[in-house]
């Protein structure tokens, strides 16, 4: 992680040789203009496209490369292998994803039916809401964004 975040923090034009000094190893990509690092287990290559009128930066996933130590049986990337951490933009802090908490399209399913079930009863909008705000308030997390610069 601390490499990760000095090669963030400081800028390569003061400081030219920031990559050799955090200790990484760097090839080139393949599909766009930028350095992989070895040291990373996965590397998301992007093309830049714009930068927005609020100042995000847009860019258009070309590749995805990763060592197979992060893989699973199938080939695939294996959360409980990579180990990403994620970046709270709030607080500053780096913070580890810690196992599963639940399936994509199935939870909401929970909510779905709720909501469909009680309109059937002939509830309003508002009493189905009302009601189904319970459910919801279970199910409701905030979401980050995930950075591929987890270090084993």
């Amino acid at each position: 992680m601390t490499p990760c975040d000095y090669v963030g923090l400081v800028s390569g034009n003061d400081t030219p040789d920031k990559i050799e000094k955090s200790g990484w190893t760097v090839s080139r990509s393949e599909f766009v203009n930028a350095p992989i690092f070895e040291e990373l287990p996965v590397t998301w290559e992007c093309e830049f496209v714009r930068v927005t009128e609020e100042g995000n930066v847009l860019g258009r996933l070309v590749n995805v490369s990763a060592n197979s130590r992060v893989l699973n049986e199938d080939g695939v990337i294996s959360m409980e292998k990579f180990k990403p951490l994620v970046f709270d933009h709030a607080t500053y802090d780096y913070l580890k994803v810690d196992g599963v908490v639940g399936k994509a399209f199935e939870e909401g399913k929970k909510l779905k039916y709720a909501i469909k079930k009680n309109s059937r009863r002939g509830l309003s909008s508002r009493g189905c809401f009302e009601k189904c705000k319970r459910i919801a308030r279970r199910y409701a997390n905030c979401a980050f964004s995930i950075s591929a610069n987890s270090v084993t």
